[in-house]
């Protein structure tokens, strides 16, 4: 439990907007080992998530592409900023 008392701090002490990215299958959703006693089925049961990067390990496909669906998601929320401050 302490380890997610961590994480959870860590969180709140993100900046907003707080973006967060899920890579590989154990942290999707518990992997192979999803029936164990010290795997989590999932991280979104600590924190919210954005993009999950499927596979394990994630490929560089993978990953370059919600990098880039993560950007359009910025730009989205900036550009509507921008049209909400006229």
């Amino acid at each position: 439990m302490v380890f997610f008392s961590l994480v959870l701090m860590v969180y709140d002490q993100m900046a907003d907007p707080r973006n967060v990215i899920s890579m590989g299958s154990c942290a999707n959703g518990g992997g192979y080992y999803h029936y164990s006693y010290a795997i989590v089925r999932g991280c979104d049961r600590i924190v919210p998530v954005d993009f999950y990067v499927p596979g394990c390990p994630p490929t560089a496909e993978a990953l370059v592409y919600t990098l880039l669906q993560l950007k359009k998601k910025i730009n989205r929320k900036r550009d509507f900023l921008y049209w909400w401050t006229k």
